[in-house]
């Protein structure tokens, strides 16, 4: 089995939708896919609690972030600079700690070294 990972580096939310239609598709054919959202993401993860995607003429694709866990994706991350805040929840959101609850913080050197691991990088 190949491990896949799938790296949301865009700020763009049609970009975003994108990601989570790919990712879902994928995972139907791979069991050991993990999810980075990365720098450039990370201000779209952080207000996807006020994400309107209907204003830009997109579909509501947000609560598609609910179908990550019933395709059995759990290894999703966030790379954050900070995650070694007393908090331990680095540079996330309350947003998207509660409408991604399995997203965990990774520091930069972390998630490259979960890309290097990786037998499959597709980067968004």
């Amino acid at each position: 089995m190949s491990r896949i990972i799938c790296v949301l580096n865009s700020d763009s939310i049609s970009v975003m939708r994108e990601f989570l239609d790919f990712v879902l598709g994928i995972s139907a054919f791979n069991e050991d896919v993990s999810v980075v959202f990365a720098e450039n993401s990370m201000g779209l993860i952080n207000n996807i609690d006020r994400i309107s995607p209907e204003g830009v003429g997109e579909r509501n694709f947000v609560k598609t972030f609910g179908m990550l866990e019933l395709y059995d994706i759990s290894h999703i991350y966030a790379e954050c600079n900070a995650v070694d805040d007393a908090d331990g929840a680095g540079t996330l959101s309350e947003g998207v700690v509660s409408s991604i609850p399995e997203i965990k913080p990774l520091s930069t050197s972390e998630c490259m070294e979960l890309i290097r691991k990786s037998d499959h990088v597709f980067t968004f």
